[in-house]
């Protein structure tokens, strides 16, 4: 006559590759369902390099090296893994008007980004973040240079306008990840104290 919900005192998981939930601690088991890079479950357990989730009613076990703990430490800037999750886009391809994963143009990247990883962060301080990077320049409030975070909004632009025309994602010890059109191309991190970023650069937004 009693329905005991517990779920919410399990700690919370990452999935970090795509993969899917088998039914035993062994790759030939049957798979329930897949999982998508970047989907939360709930942890009950280890064993014998298997890791024991649940998501959405369906328990079953998740290869150790597909799943990350969260770490829920108040203490901690929400966005502080960051750096560790964009990292993992480094290498990849630019091009314009793309959103990924295969390829980003720079506020495609930063969307990507948020809304892959971040959602919940976003829909806590009711925030949508626009297509554009000069409309992305208008959410959140402003911070100054010397007080970016991890997961500040960094804007440029070309340097002979104030119209803005690029978007990072700050990381951390003046630096910052991109997806650039430039010689080096593709998802990148460079200085804020680089001779052009320093040029180019128009402010910086906190969501």
């Amino acid at each position: 006559y009693v329905s005991i919900n517990t779920i919410c005192t399990y700690p919370e998981g990452r999935i970090i590759e795509n993969t899917v939930i088998r039914k035993e601690k062994c790759e030939a088991s049957i798979s329930f369902t897949n999982l998508s890079e970047g989907q939360q479950v709930k942890i009950l357990g280890y064993e014998q390099g298997w890791v024991n989730v649940v998501i959405e009613e369906i328990v079953g076990w998740v290869a150790f090296d597909h799943v990350e703990i969260i770490i829920n430490d108040n203490t901690k800037p929400i966005l502080s893994d960051i750096a560790y999750i964009t990292k993992k886009y480094v290498g990849t391809p630019y091009r314009y008007g793309s959103a990924g994963p295969n390829s980003f143009d720079c506020s495609g990247f930063v969307l990507y980004i948020f809304n892959n990883y971040y959602s919940d962060y976003l829909k806590g301080r009711d925030v949508r973040l626009p297509r554009a990077s000069r409309d992305m320049a208008t959410v959140g409030k402003s911070v100054s240079k010397v007080d970016l975070l991890p997961g500040d909004l960094v804007f440029f632009n070309k340097g002979n306008s104030t119209t803005i025309c690029h978007v990072g994602i700050y990381i951390g010890d003046e630096k910052f990840i991109h997806s650039s059109s430039g010689r080096r191309g593709g998802v990148i991190i460079s200085s804020l104290n680089e001779s052009f970023y320093l040029k180019t650069y128009v402010r910086g937004r906190r969501l």
